[in-house]
């Protein structure tokens, strides 16, 4: 069985990891451990998590911060190893009932509640966590199953029936599962309360090992009462260390039962039943879904023919396993024990994020919650399949079933991550093309870029990872900010001179609306930096991105940096793409900014030259700015005839750059024909 989950781990999450990087919250940690260091990481987890840094701090240096498959095989042997303690675990408690033990395993390692596993570095902690709590739940039932019915001591001072060295292994492994749980309380809260599942497997594993009820419950509540202790002093520990300390997620369900008790309750159980129904049968529910139309056929073919393969292998494996494993004859009566207990650790476990107001959800990145409610759902499927006839192969073919589309879902989640990493190493590229080096204090407005796992939180990382390679301070240098989400909170306005400032956890950053660089990136389309002499006027732009063209400049942006040329890494970004259309397009716009107009000309006519072709109109300008700065008019008034052709939105841009044009080339009999050739075309009103 380990075998099995082990391949069935690298089916699911390892095909794509050579072409998947640093994902979501990844990259600020990154980041921060690389240029920061481990004060860097004590700062950022101060605040909610503040002991989890140590962990990192080891991690880290085992892994270093550049090589994102190291975190990815990190992430999936967490995941097998804390899938291992949960199989261990449900062979122990359920002995008699193997196969649940088998199908919960396999419903654990590939669960499609949760798509997130490519963030490995947040994850693979996670996972290296849970794994030491299930072994902590392992270890304490295997020593109270093992226990002597009399443990009353002999004249010699040892336990009843046990030997010395059995009575020191016991208390070894006691300690260290003790430790384990309270690693598990003091450095990640999502499995806070699923400590409290332990007194009811305790409970559930001695049903057979000792049938007088009340002696059952005396023994369960001594050895739990240790752990008990551990989890109220856990609590006592954070309200008396973190209660005046900022926290990222805050306890709203006492303030509104203050306000409304009656609503308070209704909104919790509505938020109550929407986890569970979230976590067990919609997720499962979703492994029926194709991939989207965006990911291609190719992408389709092979999560077909890899669910298709593991469904043949898995089946074979296990109809031949249904014949070897022993099957008691209430197997049903061992279905219903582990479907109760499964709802009951995520009713038990869910409340770290409906205290805090949170909503599990299917898609990015709501589906993280899915996590707290991971080991109750496997035991619920496989609750729920328990109740056919075990000695059917039905079953058996159900679980092989949901566990391969389970598999060839997470295959295509991997595909929709390594999709949007090169869609990120294209921006990067085609930003440190545009823009060699960035004064520091400067703040990027950025209108809300095509990615789905990076936000303008995350992609601050990276921007200042590589535009500020020497900086290790705790004063960050630069700030990406989508103005459309942060206007009026974090962004006090879009007008020159008002302060900016941002606490990264880790670092500060401190800036000024006077010192801003406009972009925007919408493939096909290249990356471009915003004018705010032409942008003002650029209707195909959202409305806020034209008010924050307004206070725009390339004055930040260094066009020659020998001191400091910004280098993207070859190991997160590979080699320099081949220079195609984009690359010409940001040479040109860069040589605009520095009024070098005979290398503008120069390279458009390599960029022509590629038969490529621009996706923006916006991309035609500078090369109509270019080519009429160096008496090309020709070429010029052609250019600015396709752009108008492509969309009339563009007539009050074209118009400013021809009034622009005008103001700042010399007079010539031809520029006057062309000039007023454009103006008319465009129906310009003149000054």
């Amino acid at each position: 069985m380990p075998l099995v989950l082990f391949l069935l781990a690298v089916a699911s999450y390892a095909l794509l990891i050579p072409w998947i990087g640093f994902i979501w919250d990844d990259f600020p940690i990154a980041w921060i451990a690389d240029r920061l260091g481990s004060a860097g990481l004590d700062r950022y987890f101060s605040s909610d998590r503040p002991l989890l840094s140590w962990l990192y701090r080891v991690t880290v240096a085992l892994l270093g911060t550049r090589i994102p498959w190291h975190w990815h095989v990190f992430a999936i042997l967490t995941r097998f190893t804390a899938t291992l303690s949960f199989y261990g675990l449900m062979r122990t408690i359920w002995s008699k009932y193997a196969h649940l033990a088998v199908w919960a395993g396999l419903f654990f390692l590939v669960y499609p509640g949760f798509k997130q596993q490519w963030a490995s570095i947040i994850y693979g902690h996670f996972f290296l966590v849970l794994t030491g709590l299930l072994f902590s739940f392992y270890l304490n039932i295997r020593i109270v199953q093992q226990e002597p019915l009399t443990p009353n001591p002999s004249p010699t001072g040892r336990m009843s029936g046990w030997r010395d060295g059995k009575v020191w292994h016991a208390r070894l492994s006691s300690v260290f599962a003790w430790l384990l749980a309270l690693l598990n309380l003091l450095l990640i809260d999502y499995l806070f309360f699923l400590e409290l599942i332990r007194p009811i497997l305790l409970w559930t594993a001695l049903r057979d090992h000792l049938l007088d009820k009340r002696k059952r419950l005396w023994k369960v509540l001594r050895s739990w009462f240790p752990y008990l202790a551990l989890w109220v002093g856990a609590i006592l520990w954070k309200v008396s260390t973190l209660q005046n300390q900022p926290h990222r997620y805050e306890i709203t369900f006492f303030e509104k039962f203050q306000e409304t008790p009656f609503f308070a309750f209704l909104d919790l159980g509505r938020t109550v039943l929407q986890s569970l129904w979230i976590s067990i049968p919609a997720a499962w529910g979703m492994v029926f879904q194709l991939p989207a139309a965006t990911l291609g056929t190719r992408t389709t073919e092979m999560a077909v023919i890899l669910t298709g393969v593991t469904l043949a292998a898995l089946a074979i494996y296990l109809l031949m396993l249904r014949r070897t494993l022993p099957v008691e004859v209430g197997f049903r009566n061992g279905a219903l024990s582990v479907l109760w207990i499964g709802l009951l650790a995520c009713l038990v476990a869910g409340w770290p994020i409906w205290l805090a107001g949170l909503v599990v959800g299917k898609g990015f990145a709501a589906d993280r919650f899915t996590l707290l409610f991971l080991p109750g759902a496997s035991l619920v499927s496989a609750g729920l399949i328990g109740l056919l006839p075990v000695r059917n192969p039905i079953p058996w073919l159900v679980a092989a079933l949901l566990t391969s589309l389970a598999v060839g879902q997470q295959f295509i989640a991997a595909n929709t991550f390594r999709r949007e990493w090169t869609l990120q190493q294209r921006f990067f590229w085609q930003l440190t093309w545009r823009v060699p080096a960035l004064e520091a204090g400067t703040l990027l407005l950025a209108d809300e870029l095509p990615f789905t796992y990076f936000t303008d939180n995350s992609l601050t990382a990276p921007v200042n990872w590589f535009y500020a390679a020497s900086n290790t301070t705790a004063q960050m240098s630069y700030l990406l900010y989508y103005p459309a989400r942060r206007l009026g909170t974090s962004l006090p306005g879009l007008e020159p001179g008002l302060p900016v400032t941002r606490d990264y956890r880790a670092a500060i950053f401190e800036g000024n609306t006077s010192r801003a660089v406009g972009l925007v990136f919408e493939p096909p389309a290249c990356l471009r930096i915003l004018e705010p002499d032409l942008d003002v006027e650029n209707k195909m732009l959202p409305e806020v991105m034209q008010r924050a063209a307004a206070i725009s400049s390339t004055a930040p942006i260094i066009v020659s940096a020998p001191d400091q040329p910004v280098s993207l890494p070859v190991r997160l970004y590979g080699q320099e793409p081949a220079h195609g259309w984009c690359y010409y397009f940001e040479k040109a716009d860069l040589a605009r900014q520095q009024k070098d107009w005979a290398q503008v000309a120069v390279l458009g006519d390599q960029a022509y030259a590629t038969g490529d072709y621009p996706n923006d109109p916006m991309e035609r300008l500078p090369f109509i700015e270019g080519y009429a700065h160096v008496g090309n008019w020709v070429r010029a008034l052609e250019l600015s005839r396709e752009a108008q052709q492509i969309t009339p939105k563009m007539r009050p841009v074209l118009c400013r750059l021809w009034e622009r044009i005008s103001e700042t080339t010399p007079a010539s009999q031809e520029k006057e024909i062309t000039f007023q050739a454009a103006l008319g075309e465009l129906s310009c009103a003149q000054k």
